[in-house]
């Protein structure tokens, strides 16, 4: 199952470095947007946020959810690429 993790990190100077790491961790993985990423995981969307929130302050938001072939946008041709190989 594809999944889509969406954050806002909200504290100045907030480190990313530990979040990236763990959404990394997940499965093959493609950084759609800034704060947006793809993962190809058999955990389900609640594993995977309690895989991360340790990461998040009370002020900061994440939405995982999953990834369906029905999807639109513009995006760089790498992640296009990485989305043909699952849908």
């Amino acid at each position: 199952m594809v999944y889509l993790i969406s954050y806002d990190l909200y504290r100045p100077a907030q480190d990313y470095e530990g979040l990236i790491s763990d959404i990394k961790s997940i499965g093959p993985w493609a950084k759609m947007l800034k704060s947006a990423w793809l993962v190809d995981s058999k955990l389900t969307a609640s594993q995977i946020y309690d895989h991360v929130v340790k990461h998040l302050d009370k002020n900061d938001r994440i939405m995982v959810n999953e990834f369906t072939s029905n999807h639109r946008g513009y995006l760089n041709q790498d992640i296009v690429d990485w989305l043909k190989a699952y849908f």
